[in-house]
């Protein structure tokens, strides 16, 4: 058994051995290639200008019915938050924390002891005060 390795081992380094004999052309990776290096940085550029023209963070356009919902449904969750920021401190919020994402789109102003929340959306605008009914927001954005 152990002659029909060595047999095969000694067969298998001849073999190599031809392979690499001098003057036998040896065949450039392919990555050494001028065209594949230029497919590469065109790939690279495709890539890099595809996400710089469509940020992956960016919001999905909407029709206006569903910005007029999405509007709505931001003023009544920040109106929840600032609440919710009352009962537990005691005092209106001075300013709506970054992290709260529907931050952006709504205009926060505080009034001696209440607060306005505002967003507009082309013509479209909400209005809420403190005080008002929460639950009518829910439906604004629908209704018309």
């Amino acid at each position: 058994m152990s002659d029909d390795l060595e047999k095969l081992i000694q067969a298998s380094a001849e073999e190599d051995l031809e392979i690499l004999q001098p003057g036998t052309p040896v065949s450039s990776p392919r990555l050494n290639r001028p065209g594949a290096v230029a497919l590469s940085w065109l790939l690279l550029i495709f890539i890099v200008s595809f996400f710089y023209l469509n940020p992956v963070g960016e919001e999905p356009q909407v029709g206006e019915k569903s910005a007029k919902a999405r509007l709505s449904v931001a003023i009544y969750q920040l109106a929840y938050r600032i609440e919710v920021y009352r009962h537990m401190n005691g005092q209106l919020p001075d300013f709506l924390e970054p992290s709260w994402l529907e931050a952006r789109q709504v205009k926060y102003e505080v009034e001696g002891n209440s607060y306005v929340l505002s967003g507009q959306i082309g013509d479209y605008e909400i209005v809420y005060k403190d005080g008002d009914n929460p639950e009518k927001l829910m439906y604004m954005g629908m209704i018309r």
